[in-house]
């Protein structure tokens, strides 16, 4: 059966039961190139017979070589040479080969296919936009080898999509191209059997009828082939295309150990890919069209071993096998580990220099040449500020004609403004992002004249909220009905349409080249908000709610059960739920805590939050309580938020009770101390699931604080939850829970006084951290007390440069009078 094997960061990884095992027996490793999602992945086999994914993020990257201790890859515009960091026997962690990527060539953006070594140790690539094999110059881009006959010149229109190349005693011997076609893009014409294979020292084409040929091989005295628009593995014999095997996908990159092909396999996901053989296979047998990598038996065409790649990544380019090594791993561009692992002559190994505290330089960090751009990258969330923009007339308003679209300043030439002219911005820390703006051509109506979000900032619902905004300001403006005329084109279908249809406008009405269209807004009168008790809720209808909870209340229930009594308000507007606080009240110690407050961002700023909050104090004070108390995640909403609001409600000062740290095993794994600290045979440490009876004893008579305390009400992780014994005494405890499918949580560290000083705590640490390292769970949290200064000082001196972030939990509490 299969086995699920990992997931890192959004891709989902399952692989057959024995591919580990396939790894290890054959001692290699694998790496492969994915340009869809920008990354370079190698895939190992851990000691416990686990599998291990590395990834690292570089700008499209595509055509894989290895070369003894380097790796070279092409890239968007770069041709990168990586170095193995390690002496033989050293280690980095667990990894045994450690790439850097130490020499970057910039090529500008040919296209690069294929990139291999020659006999002399030259770099040459498929040039496929040029159409040409090519080397490279210190005084040029390229230097061109070879062309294909039938192609008349060198220019950059990827005329035959010349992609594959196979070497022969260090020679370039044969190519592959989708077509011989001498016009530009002219093989997407030619997809389903234009495909050709050209001898290049012979200067002519040798098999013709493939379909979408890719990665050609000489290997055991064949030259092996991919007709990627049939999913087929074979070679080429007496001109003719033999397949061995089917593939349930597009198949490119191909490599080979022993009597065994390594395939990858892309889904059909892109314009090129339909209209081909393989699709119509796949649907003939109910199928569809799989990611990832397959190894072939060579003497049977069958399929061995496989893994089977899901979620984000579609397409796989080429792959590599790496012999001997048992866990690679690559230094990326971001992190600061390629900065500051330096070797030497004699250095002995690597030498880890001193992290920069701060930037010297002053604006933003440059980019980065080799890692995707911005706009090509998961965005990471940002703080967007709308405000209202007064007073708008033909001269204050051009100064934002770079923000306009249709643009002001062309429409005022010919329409100047008869009304008043309002606008609601965007900004991201400053910079204005986005801006919508309206002329009142009446006082019932308000025509919008410009709507433009910087293309950067696009889709994160800026141009939605800026829409909403505007609304709102034409309502307390006494406007009854916004009206849009724009030219229709493919950008309004795909980028303002869905837009207007979400937000209920009516259907555009078409006169030509131009649509209008209009929304009828209500009545400015306040709506009337009524606030509903909920009592004695059962998670089950907690959980009904969870729309409206943050943080997520089906999540916490996840991790774990209520202790007390569940109750809150609902916030309705016109029969519609827009807001909802829950509390869980308890009755040792007699107190509340607020486990969830939310408001629909489209009723926020209109008093429902504080409003919640006050009928749910109405409520404690009935039932009794004395105290509510909420804890949170400092981050910049509840700054903004929240903590105005507790102000507001004369909560006392939020007090910080936790450091919170995250990171992943991969980076922490990094951490000398990790096994600077063994314990003496003196002591023992012990699974946290084989406590014993007197264990639980001996905890009793150990001084501890109580937000220490090993037991609670969630089940600890079994997987790195540790006891620690000196002789037979039980002296300390590292308790940790699992908070996520991904991410382990180290709650709870505790070592008896007489044995701190010695560090006896880090090497407890240290153990449960190796565990989880060992194990497929990739992330790790850490919650440090307060009260808890000894290890707040390791975390801030040993342990934070090795977290990924770094944030505080905090706690306010108000007493309820009578």
């Amino acid at each position: 059966s299969p086995k699920p094997t990992a997931k890192t960061s959004s891709f989902e990884i399952t692989a057959s039961p024995q591919f580990a095992a396939w790894l290890a027996k054959y001692h290699l490793s694998l790496a492969f190139t994915t340009y869809q999602t920008n990354r370079l992945f190698f895939i190992s086999c851990q000691t416990n017979g686990r599998l291990k994914f590395h990834e690292r993020l570089f700008d499209k990257p595509m055509g894989l070589y290895a070369d003894g201790e380097r790796l070279y890859m092409s890239t968007r515009y770069q041709l990168w040479q990586f170095d193995n960091l390690l002496e033989p026997q050293e280690k980095y962690g667990e990894c045994d080969r450690l790439y850097v990527p130490r020499t970057s060539y910039i090529t500008g953006d040919l296209n690069v296919h294929d990139v291999v070594l020659d006999d002399a140790q030259n770099v040459i690539f498929v040039n496929t936009d040029f159409s040409c094999l090519a080397t490279l110059d210190p005084n040029y881009s390229f230097v061109p080898l070879w062309q294909p006959p039938f192609i008349s010149k060198l220019v950059p229109e990827d005329r035959c999509h010349l992609n594959g190349l196979a070497m022969v005693e260090g020679k370039p011997k044969y190519v592959s191209a989708c077509s011989a076609t001498d016009t530009a893009t002219g093989w997407r014409n030619h997809r389903r059997d234009g495909g050709v294979v050209i001898d290049v020292e012979q200067n002519e084409i040798i098999a013709t009828g493939l379909s979408m040929p890719h990665s050609p091989r000489w290997y055991q005295g064949k030259l092996w082939l991919l007709n990627s628009g049939t999913g087929e593995l074979g070679y080429i014999e007496k001109g003719k295309f033999a397949p061995i095997t089917f593939c349930p996908g597009f198949v490119r990159g191909l490599a080979f150990w022993g009597d065994f092909a390594v395939v990858g396999l892309s889904k059909l996901r892109s314009k090129p890919f339909t209209g081909l053989a393989l699709e119509e296979r796949l649907k003939a047998q109910g199928n569809t069209a799989h990611c990832g990598v397959m190894v072939i038996d060579l003497n049977t065409g069958q399929i061995v071993e496989w893994v089977h790649i899901a979620e984000t990544i579609e397409e796989l380019f080429d792959i590599v096998v790496l012999p001997n090594i048992r866990q690679p791993e690559a230094l990326g561009l971001q992190g600061d580990e390629v900065q500051r692992l330096v070797t030497f002559p004699n250095s002995g190994g690597i030498v880890t220099t001193k992290p920069t505290v701060k930037r010297p330089s002053i604006g933003q960090a440059a980019p980065v040449a080799g890692l995707p751009q911005a706009s090509e990258q998961p965005k990471p969330p940002v703080a967007i500020k709308y405000q209202r923009v007064y007073n708008l007339n033909r001269a204050n308003a051009l100064e934002y004609d770079a923000l306009t679209y249709p643009s002001l300043k062309q429409r005022w030439q010919t329409q100047p403004p008869k009304g008043e002219v309002f606008g609601i911005s965007a900004a991201v820390e400053g910079s204005l992002v986005g801006f919508v703006i309206a002329e009142q051509v009446s006082s019932e109506t308000a025509d919008i004249i410009s709507l433009l979000v910087l293309p950067n900032y696009r889709r994160q619902g800026i141009g939605t909220k800026l829409l909403i905004y505007l609304e709102k300001e034409s309502r307390q403006q006494q406007c009854q009905q916004l009206t849009l005329s724009y030219q229709s084109s493919s950008l309004t279908e795909v980028a303002l349409e869905p837009i207007l249809q979400k937000l209920q406008w009516q259907t555009p009405k078409s006169n030509g080249e131009w649509c209008q269209t209009n929304k009828l807004i209500k009545s400015s009168v306040k709506p009337t908000i009524q606030y509903h008790s909920l009592q004695n809720l059962t998670v089950e209808q907690s959980i009904s709610y969870n729309d409206l909870t943050f943080p997520k209340i089906k999540t916490r229930w996840s991790r774990q059960q209520p202790k007390g009594q569940l109750l809150g308000r609902v916030a309705e507007v016109e029969g519609q739920k827009v807001g909802l606080v829950l509390a869980e009240v308890f009755n040792s110690p007699p107190e509340t805590e607020v486990i969830s407050l939310f408001v629909l961002p489209e009723y926020r700023h209109q008093g429902i939050g504080k409003g919640l909050i006050q009928n749910l104090e109405t409520d404690l004070k009935a039932l009794g309580c004395t105290q509510m108390k909420v804890v949170y995640k400092s981050t910049p909403i509840t700054t903004l938020a929240l903590e105005p609001l507790l102000k507001q409600q004369n909560w006392q000062p939020p007090q910080v009770n936790f450091l919170l740290g995250k990171t992943t095993t991969e980076k922490v794994s990094q951490a000398p101390w990790l096994r600077k600290y063994p314990l003496s045979n003196k002591f023992t440490v012990f699974p946290w699931s084989e406590l014993t009876d007197t264990d639980k004893q001996q905890i009793q008579s150990l001084d501890y604080p109580t937000s220490l305390s090993p037991f609670g009400n969630t089940q600890p992780e079994p997987l790195n939850s540790l006891g620690l014994r000196y002789e037979s005494q039980l002296v300390g405890w590292m308790v940790t829970h699992r908070v996520a499918a991904d991410a382990i949580r180290y709650s709870t560290m505790f070592v008896d006084k007489r044995f701190q000083r010695l560090g006896r705590g880090i090497s407890l640490l240290s153990q449960s951290i190796l565990r989880q390292v060992d194990s497929t769970v990739p992330y790790c949290l850490f919650a440090v007390a307060e009260e808890n200064p000894a290890m707040l000082q390791f975390v801030h001196k040993h342990l934070e440069p090795y977290l990924t972030e770094v944030t505080y939990s905090q706690v306010a509490v108000k007493q309820l009078g009578g």
